[in-house]
This record gives structure tokens, C-alpha cells and sequence, in this order.
């Protein structure tokens, strides 16, 4: 997309079989055309880098039933995510670059398809979603930049299809949770660069695959 572009054109509503919509530094783009509700078929959409963007249309993209994957880089000051497109499919969910991420319970509804879902850059994620326990097809979780996050809650051991869990650069990372250590299904655990983290071995020395360290290591 042109860096000029101040707006999407209202024939947008028109390739009603899209599938595919990335958006892609656009910095004067302030909003999205009400016309992409028409989007039904869409599967895909990717936004990153339009700074100027000052929030999505909720009501307009609350029908993109068929979503499987959504894409976040916004890098935005005053922007903050307080919802995931309510979509039976969608499968991979990416927050990159968000000052806030305030996703409520009712975030997590009808995500009966969510198997993966990171979180990079979010300064202002504090506990995570409290909503995110319903959802117990997720597979993969990745927190990554994230200073404020001081711990894990007790309900993650609820997530009993959870294989992979990846935490680096949360510097005010104190614990793990206790119910980790009986999550029979988590094969993966990385830990880099979180040094309250490093002393946690008691209760993830039973996991197949563990990495603890520092992205820093060899450069």
C-alpha cells in the first residue's frame, strides 16, 4: 500500500470472495470503509505499521465468521485492542507492537478453533486475558516484550491441549504457576531473558523439552 493513502477505496465491499487483506504502512490511513462488513469469505487480514489508524471497526468485521488468522502491528500510542473477531475459525491470533491489549472474557467467545496466539511488544499487558481460560484449544502461546507481565495465572493449567509456551524479554517476570507442573500436555517451554524465571526448574523439570537463556547468547 502507498504510504500516502488516506483511505481504502469504498469499492473494497466489491471482491466479495476475498480471501487475503494485508494493509501494510499505510501512515495516513485513519480508518477502515464500513463496506469491509460485505468481506464475508475473508480469511486472512494483516495490518501493521499504519500509525495513524485510530481504531478498527468493531461492528463493521464483528461477521468475518471465517477468519483464520488476524495480524495486529500497529505500533500505535493511543490504540488498544479490546477484542479478537469473534470467528468459529479463526486458528492464529498476533498482537505485535500494541501499547495495550484489554481483552475481556467476552473477547474469547465462539473461539472454538484458536490453537495459537502471541503477544509481542504489548508494554501495558499486566495479568493475561482473564477470558483466554475458555479457550481450551490453544496449542501454542507466546508472550514476548512485555515488562509489566509479573506472572501466569493458576487457570493456565486449564488449557489442557497447550503443547508450546514461549516467554522472553518480561525482565518482571517473578513465577511460574504452581498447576503448571501438572500440565501432562506441554512439551515445549522456552524461558529467555526473564532472570526471576531461570530459578523455576522445580516446577518445569518434567518437561520434554525445556530452553532457558538469553536471546543475547552468541551475539
Amino acid at each position: 500500500m502507498q504510504k500516502s493513502l488516506v483511505s481504502l477505496p469504498s469499492e473494497i465491499e466489491h471482491p466479495i470472495d476475498l480471501k487475503s487483506l494485508t494493509i501494510s504502512y499505510c501512515e495516513k490511513l485513519t480508518h477502515l470503509p464500513a463496506g469491509v462488513r460485505k468481506l464475508k469469505a475473508l480469511e486472512y487480514l494483516d495490518i501493521n505499521g499504519c500509525h495513524c489508524l485510530e481504531s478498527l471497526p468493531t461492528e463493521e468485521i464483528a461477521g468475518f465468521n471465517s477468519l483464520k488468522l488476524v495480524h495486529w502491528e500497529l505500533q500505535q500510542p493511543d490504540f488498544s485492542i479490546k477484542w479478537i473477531p469473534p470467528s468459529h475459525n479463526l486458528r492464529t491470533a498476533l498482537y505485535c507492537g500494541l501499547p495495550s491489549v484489554n481483552l475481556s472474557a467476552d473477547s474469547f467467545q465462539n473461539l472454538s478453533s484458536l490453537r495459537s496466539l502471541n503477544i509481542i511488544s504489548c508494554p501495558e499487558l499486566r495479568p493475561l486475558p482473564l477470558g483466554l481460560q475458555h479457550v481450551t484449544t490453544l496449542q501454542s502461546l507466546l508472550i514476548h516484550s512485555s515488562p509489566d507481565l509479573a506472572d501466569l495465572p493458576d487457570w493456565l493449567a486449564k488449557l489442557s491441549y497447550l503443547r508450546s509456551l514461549a516467554i522472553s524479554n518480561c525482565t518482571c517476570f517473578m513465577s511460574l504457576p504452581e498447576g503448571l507442573k501438572h500440565l501432562n500436555t506441554l512439551q515445549h517451554l522456552s524461558i529467555q531473558d526473564c532472570p526471576h524465571l531461570e530459578r523455576e526448574w522445580r516446577k518445569i523439570a518434567h518437561m520434554p523439552r525445556i530452553y532457558v537463556g538469553s536471546l543475547k547468547c552468541g551475539r
